[in-house]
């Protein structure tokens, strides 16, 4: 029996050194690809090397090992639990290249063609489509309707692909073109800026195509810009719809990708409008849609986007959309203005007095008490990192035009708020603006969002 309990012992010992040599190497992985202070990974990593030191001193059996393994274990029960309860987890994860977390400045380079890229041949039968977007597809062959529906019915939460469908009617991909065709789906994306994509070719050799590319692509972004965590440079992608001879597998489709030489024309910044949600107050049950009409600004969208967006709205704000259930439709986009703005009219706040200001501005705005809360809630932790700000409110022009909506059933009232703001390290004389109040009546539609200026 004693020589059981000792074996047991030792496998379980054995056991924990394991464990510890594991979270050893998984904290130095962690700690080499992220902040090692904000991230959850960490955290989990220390509380399981805590543990493994304290089982194994409770294991030794010597008087002051096991006082030591006590405390430990305690120590890190207490850790675990406070951790736990205070771990805000949306503000520790780390910044995901090409996912924005917050108000970032959007910066753009513009890069133009060389003549050898020009003077290219061009295959006739394809298209090809430019998204502000991401997509881990990288080629798919379809060689007859029904893949091509499964295509479409797989990517359908995806808006790079909310496309698809109206070009396959617009090309007339039917039964017919698939007795001799096969069609070639190619996206390409990078964190760069692409000034041109072009098939040049297609070569058929013994049953194998190959598909020539031509690539004429700019760098990712500037050495300063790299470890910038306020710049958010988006995915730029092409979508391909090739036309070829019948494939018979995808092992059969070859594609080789030639890169050319850009010119940086320009490079510019714009506003990136952070967080718009909208709510939807109907007087009864009713089915609305909402479409935004600058869709290819879009960058993030929950639910996700597509044509538009098509929801069961009752009275209390609540939206039905594919069985769930929402309270607010989310997205965040590119603006078509500069954030290089004259601080000329607006408001310039003392930190201390942010919260005062936002209600009372806020209820003039129209919003009531739950859609204050949340705004504040969400704009608050990043305001008062400055001893002043500076706040303007855009017009309604300046609002449709960067991102036009359209509502059917249309409201009754539409609300649509947009912060510019700025922080200052010293206040700064600037012209009161003036704000209208907006009414809500019956059937009300808010919006609201913002944006950080540079």
């Amino acid at each position: 029996m004693k020589n059981d309990n000792k074996i047991l012992k030792y496998v379980f010992l054995g056991i924990n050194i394991i464990m510890l040599i594991i979270t050893i190497i998984w904290f130095i992985l962690v700690n080499n690809k992220v902040n090692i202070v904000e991230d959850y990974r960490v955290l989990v990593a220390v509380l399981i090397f805590l543990l493994c030191v304290s089982f194994i001193l409770l294991l030794i059996k010597k008087k002051w090992t096991f006082i030591l393994g006590i405390i430990i274990l305690l120590l890190s029960s207490i850790y675990g639990i406070l951790v736990g309860n205070s771990y805000n987890h949306s503000d520790k994860l780390p910044i995901i290249e090409g996912l924005p977390t917050g108000p970032m400045e959007y910066r753009m380079y513009y890069y133009k063609t060389n003549s050898e890229f020009d003077s290219l041949n061009e295959y006739e039968n394809y298209s090809k489509y430019r998204y502000f977007a991401h997509t881990n597809t990288k080629q798919v062959v379809i060689n007859n309707v029904e893949e091509l529906k499964e295509r479409v019915a797989e990517d359908e939460s995806n808006s790079l692909y909310y496309e698809l469908n109206k070009v396959a009617k617009e090309k007339n991909y039917n039964e017919e073109y698939f007795l001799n065709h096969s069609l070639v789906l190619y996206t390409y994306n990078k964190m760069t800026n692409i000034a041109d994509v072009k098939v040049t070719d297609i070569k058929n050799e013994r049953d194998n195509i190959e598909i020539n590319i031509a690539l004429a692509e700019g760098k990712m972004m500037d050495e300063q810009d790299k470890d910038n965590k306020n710049i958010y440079l988006p995915e730029h992608t092409y979508i391909l719809f090739i036309e070829i001879d019948k494939a018979q597998t995808a092992e059969n489709v070859k594609v080789n990708l030639q890169n050319y030489d850009v010119t940086l024309e320009y490079e510019d910044t714009f506003q990136y409008l952070d967080k718009p949600v909208i709510y939807i107050y109907p007087e009864e049950t009713i089915d609305v849609e909402v479409e935004l009409l600058n869709k290819n600004n879009i960058t993030v969208s929950y639910p996700i986007y597509k044509d538009k967006w098509k929801v069961k709205a009752t009275p209390d704000g609540t939206l039905e959309m594919n069985d769930k259930m929402y309270y607010s439709l989310y997205y965040e986009a590119k603006s078509n203005m500069s954030n290089k703005q004259n601080l000329k009219e607006g408001f310039v706040i003392k930190k201390d007095d942010i919260i005062e200001f936002l209600e009372e501005k806020l209820e003039i705005l129209g919003l009531n008490y739950k859609e204050k809360k949340e705004f504040i809630i969400y704009w608050l932790p990043q305001l008062q990192k400055y001893e002043y700000i500076y706040i303007r409110f855009q017009t309604r022009e300046e609002i449709d035009n960067n991102m036009p909506i359209h509502i059917t059933p249309t409201p009754d009232s539409f609300i649509r708020i947009m912060m510019e703001w700025k922080g200052l390290e010293e206040s700064i004389e600037v012209d009161e603006q003036s704000l209208e109040k907006n009414d809500r009546n019956s059937f009300t539609v808010v919006e609201w969002g913002g944006t950080k200026l540079e």
